[in-house]
């Protein structure tokens, strides 16, 4: 089952990307539990920008966008490793008990495993992610330097004309 309709609030997705990100290639950069709940947090940066951004992300040239979920009525969470450069892929299952199974994957293998009864994005940003910009600025530049061929039209060609033999530019 996709992921956005197990959300209690997907709307927060569907007014700015067309066609929902696959949570697969993400950054997760941060895990919280708390004992109100008792709930967990993760916060991650999505690999695609949406289509339709907001006017101040617009405005402040934000190319990047940072996703936090928050997990309610969790009943277990098992995590086997956790590192600084985590680039996993979040698959949700819904299971026929109703709670939501959410693994996540590197690789090579399952890093977590989280078991509760709903969840909600509780923010979505914007954000400027500098080793973005430097890739997409380098972009530009190389296009900058590529020509495309481009045609004269045979009556816009003149021929230099000669005054006392002398050809004039």
């Amino acid at each position: 089952m996709f992921w956005l309709h197990l959300a209690e609030n997907p709307k927060a997705i569907t007014e700015i990307y067309s066609v929902p990100p696959l949570l697969d290639n993400i950054q997760v950069v941060e895990l919280k539990l708390h004992q109100d709940g008792p709930r967990m947090e993760l916060r991650a940066d999505l690999n695609q920008f949406p289509e339709n951004p907001p006017v101040k992300w617009k405005r402040n040239r934000f190319n990047a966008v940072q996703i936090n979920l928050n997990f309610f009525a969790v009943e277990a969470v098992e995590i086997l490793e956790w590192s600084h450069h985590n680039i996993l892929e979040l698959i949700f299952i819904n299971e026929k008990n109703g709670t939501i199974l959410v693994e996540a994957y590197n690789q090579t293998r399952r890093l977590l495993t989280l078991r509760c009864l709903s969840f909600r994005i509780s923010n979505i940003s914007g954000y400027l992610d500098s080793s973005l910009a430097q890739h997409e600025k380098t972009e530009q530049q190389e296009s900058l330097f590529q020509f495309a061929p481009t045609t004269i039209p045979h009556s816009s060609l003149q021929k230099p004309s000669l005054e006392n033999g002398l050809e004039v530019k």
